[in-house]
């Protein structure tokens, strides 16, 4: 699992201020985003601000999300990882306050959040973002809900195994077992094992909950159903 570095900018006070309270970890960190974002193609800004909205709200990062996206932009994975932390701070200050994306990177760069070499490449970014900010901060909202109050699911990992089964000393048996790990954004994981006919029955159970949220939120978005927005 990779970690990543959180900090967010505040709704209220000046830009400055916030930007400037941050520690010298942080803004190093953010550094090596913004030089990996100079880097990307503004043709994949749509899909990394979409994962670093839905990043937002957590302190960790599933597996996979590096991997996926450093294949997505043709990074390397410790790329991705300052890449959508640099990102992030940009989502969740566009969304949250009203000052223009100019406004905002020039805060960031006298911050040393930027390099000044990689400031076009952010306000590329940030201009996207302001596009897109309705539809933006829906998913950074949902997001937040979706993970409040009970851990979240990160990741699962998992390997086969054959057990055998001994008599008088010599094999008698073999069977086959799957043995997985499942992460969440605790600090706690859990391992288990699972044989066949589990995996076979898991499987059918999340189709069905699948379609229970595909059902859902056509349920959601039906405009009769007016009192209840999708967030």
């Amino acid at each position: 699992m990779a970690d990543t570095v959180t900090f967010q900018v505040r709704s209220g006070g000046s830009l400055a201020d916030a930007f400037t309270g941050a520690p010298a970890g942080v803004r190093a960190f953010f550094r090596r985003g913004g030089s990996v974002l100079s880097k990307v193609s503004p043709e994949k800004y749509e899909e990394l601000i979409r994962i670093a909205a839905e990043s937002l709200n957590t302190s960790h990062l599933p597996s996979r999300v590096p991997s996926e996206l450093a294949s997505v932009l043709n990074i390397s994975e410790q790329e991705t990882t300052a890449l959508l932390g640099a990102a992030s701070v940009l989502v969740g200050t566009i969304t949250q306050r009203q000052e223009p994306p100019e406004a905002v990177v020039k805060a960031a760069a006298e911050a040393q959040f930027l390099e000044p070499a990689d400031v076009p490449a952010a306000v590329a970014l940030a201009q996207v973002i302001l596009r897109e900010r309705d539809a933006v901060a829906v998913i950074v909202e949902r997001a937040r809900i979706g993970v409040e109050v009970l851990p979240s699911f990160e990741d699962l990992a998992a390997t086969t195994d054959v057990r055998l089964g001994f008599k008088e000393g010599h094999v008698s048996l073999a069977v086959p077992v799957v043995v997985a790990h499942l992460s969440t954004d605790s600090s706690k994981g859990l391992w288990l094992q699972l044989t066949r006919g589990q995996i076979e029955r898991l499987i059918k159970q999340l189709e069905d909950a699948k379609r229970n949220l595909e059902a859902a939120e056509q349920w959601i978005e039906k405009p009769s159903r007016g009192s209840v927005k999708n967030v």
